[in-house]
């Protein structure tokens, strides 16, 4: 009896994985982005965009339409999330740092 109630509980355990995953896979679980950290290294008020350097030395193209506060100048530190496009690598959701 008790090796039979070892195999009922993997079962379990895995049927529980197997609903998880489902669960992430069709969109019901949200999934949270990684915040990366940097600095505003060049910054076009007029055209609306700017760059951002990480910490660890990437370039980030964004958008001032992606700056919560919209009070950003060459130097200040900010944390954001990572989006990759066809023409690179951009900044989103943006705010400063701290």
């Amino acid at each position: 009896p008790q090796p039979l109630k070892g195999i009922q509980n993997a079962f379990k355990k895995v049927e529980r994985q197997l609903i998880e995953k489902s669960h992430i896979i069709e969109g019901h679980v949200k999934h949270h982005d990684d915040l990366i950290q940097g600095t505003v290294t060049r910054l076009f008020k007029k055209e609306g965009y700017g760059f951002i350097q990480s910490t660890l030395g990437d370039d980030y193209y964004f958008s001032l339409a992606n700056v919560k506060g919209r009070q950003l100048q060459e130097g200040t530190r900010v944390e954001f999330i990572e989006r990759i496009s066809p023409a690179g690598l951009q900044a989103n959701k943006i705010k400063k740092s701290g």
